[in-house]
């Protein structure tokens, strides 16, 4: 078969989940198939067996006019494939308004097309809880969503979504929310998948502290890095404890040394940039990630699922994402957003719980195995393409 994937949004460094996942995707379908891959901006070093095409040469990331123009770049490439010989068209696109922006491509292009959103929009209620909170940090953060990806575009959305064949999403939430705005039977759920990582050494033993808490990321208000800072405060006359923060390049590291300092916990901090994940998972005790919302999270967020692979525990807020992922198989503690001091009764109860957390690992392990690897990922992605070309040919 031959796939053309595409998505307006890609770093080269592929530090970002949509280019991770997508470029993984990409190489896994090419063990079998013919795969073409378009982007923006500059393309990584890849030693991979599928093509990777750069639509448009220079971009900003994170920068929404860089972001729009993407979009209109990519809309003039797929134009230009019309009378490609591809065989299936995948679009992977980052908010739901994209479907209305592309919504003319599939009535253009000869092959079926299909769209994955990989973030949900902002709900009426989230936008309440986000503007009473009086947390203006997390508002500046999230402004680009309160403008582009919110509910009240819901009229856009459903001409988008009804323009293609095939809309796939991730969770419950995400399909939720677009079933109401699509035609019958046009709404996917499909999980994405993560290589498997290496068996080797497990996490280590959760014993007499000092205990070692992570959270990899962006320094930005939206991950809640300020809520583990507070957390930190909360914690240190209850536990000797360090946590690391592996932080990408968006945010300021400086912010962060000068809030670390604020709260008089600096000493039980380590920063770092880039890390190997699944090395610095297993040499800690508990995965702390305190989302402020739904929105922003790409597909189920790689942290996330790359924490059960490895047997991590896991504290997180609750938000339709993370509960459909971890509460109901207790895969991890969960509190409310915006509540540092549950957040640090939630890791003093899980660390003294050992064997809950013995549990926890143990099933975290066996839900990522059945549910979350990169070959599960591809095998179900390869069943819709499947479907919707016998769906193109019967007309």
């Amino acid at each position: 078969m031959r796939i053309l994937l595409a998505t307006s949004t890609f770093k080269a460094d592929l530090q970002e989940a949509i280019s991770k996942n997508l470029v993984e995707l990409a190489g896994a379908l090419a063990r079998e198939h013919d795969v073409t891959l378009a982007v923006p901006g500059p393309l990584p070093e890849s030693r991979q067996s599928f093509r990777l095409v750069s639509f448009s040469p220079k971009q900003v990331y994170g920068s929404t006019a860089s972001h729009a123009k993407n979009i209109d770049a990519m809309k003039t490439y797929l134009l230009a494939q019309a009378n490609e010989d591809f065989d299936v068209v995948h679009l992977h696109l980052g908010f739901t308004l994209e479907l209305f922006l592309l919504r003319d491509v599939p009535a253009a292009m000869t092959q079926p097309v299909i769209a994955t959103v990989w973030q949900p929009f902002l709900e009426r209620r989230e936008t309440g809880s986000l503007l009473l909170s009086l947390r203006f940090d997390l508002v500046a953060g999230l402004s680009h969503h309160l403008v582009f990806n919110t509910s009240l575009l819901k009229p856009l959305y459903r001409t988008g979504i009804r323009a293609f064949s095939r809309v796939i999403v991730a969770s419950r939430h995400q399909e939720q929310q677009l079933l109401p705005l699509a035609a019958e039977g046009s709404v996917a759920r499909i999980a994405n998948g993560l290589v498997t990582p290496p068996s080797g050494e497990d996490v280590r033993a959760i014993g007499p502290g000092p205990f070692r808490l992570l959270y990899i990321g962006h320094l930005t208000a939206a991950k809640g890095v300020s809520d583990i800072v507070r957390c930190m405060a909360a914690l240190k006359d209850r536990l000797d404890f360090t946590v690391t923060f592996a932080v990408s390049d968006r945010g300021s590291k400086e912010a962060l040394e000068k809030r670390l300092r604020r709260y008089g916990v600096a000493d039980a901090a380590v920063i770092k940039g880039k890390v190997d994940v699944h090395d610095e998972m297993t040499r800690h005790d508990l995965f702390l990630i305190p989302y402020t919302s739904s929105v922003g999270l790409s597909y189920f967020p790689n942290v996330i699922l790359e924490s059960m692979s490895c047997g991590l525990p896991i504290v997180t807020s609750h938000i339709p994402v993370t509960e459909e992922l971890l509460q109901e198989k207790d895969l991890g503690a969960l509190v409310p957003w915006n509540s540092p001091r549950l957040m640090a009764d939630a890791v003093v109860s899980l660390l003294q719980n050992t064997e809950r957390l013995n549990r926890m690992r143990a099933a975290q392990r066996q839900e990522f195995e059945e549910c979350y690897t990169l070959e599960k990922w591809v095998s179900n992605t390869m069943r819709e393409y499947e479907n919707v070309c016998i769906r193109k040919e019967r007309g």
